[in-house]
């Protein structure tokens, strides 16, 4: 399905907004919203993460309207999603997945939320080891989220790979400033994890 006509078709018409000067992240999300390739793979993403946390199938028209939602404030504040241009096009259905998958982890979350019989996690969500995990991704994600412009840009060019002496000429950040930003990051991030001292990360 990722490697079909109509992922290139969507990468294309993606790519064409995204780089604009000023792009138009309500464009983009009108694009995410209107095409059928995009919509396909929303639904797919929602049905498996409910799956997977054996809620409700019942669910999945909600969860994919909070997709939707939560795709529109995303937008907002990244119109291109962070997405490398310089990753070959085979990997654009890739980064797609990734984007829906977070998007339908955060909104099963949410109608786990919404309703008291799910609220709280239950033996049935344990459908991998790994789901604490999941949540603690979204708990991240959620922290970023709430992070000034310029410390989500630091964040997006460390993911990059970018060297500190990069970030600090794209940034305008001094070498100190950039050290006392990461450092204070690492100590809500430890927060936002449930590190303590005593797991091996010691504070500065």
């Amino acid at each position: 399905m990722r490697d079909s006509p109509g992922c290139e078709r969507f990468r294309r018409a993606f790519l064409a907004l995204a780089e604009e000067a000023r792009p138009d992240g309500h464009a983009i999300w009108c694009l995410f919203c209107e095409d059928s390739w995009s919509r396909t793979e929303m639904e797919f993403a929602a049905r498996r993460t409910l799956r997977r946390r054996h809620k409700p199938r019942c669910w999945r028209r909600e969860v994919v309207s909070d997709m939707i939602d939560l795709l529109e404030r995303d937008l907002r504040h990244s119109p291109s999603l962070h997405y490398d241009r310089t990753r070959p096009p085979e990997g654009f259905g890739g980064f797609c997945g990734g984007v829906f998958d977070l998007l339908a982890r955060q909104a099963v979350r949410f109608e786990r939320r919404m309703h008291p019989r799910h609220r709280a996690p239950v033996e049935s969500d344990r459908v991998c080891d790994d789901r604490a995990a999941h949540d603690r991704a979204i708990d991240v994600d959620a922290l970023i989220e709430a992070q000034p412009e310029r410390v989500r840009t630091v964040l997006a060019l460390l993911l990059d790979g970018r060297t500190k002496a990069e970030i600090e000429r794209r940034t305008g950040l001094s070498h100190k400033q950039l050290w006392r930003l990461i450092g204070d990051l690492g100590d809500e991030f430890r927060a936002a994890l449930g590190w303590s001292d005593d797991d091996g990360h010691q504070k500065r």
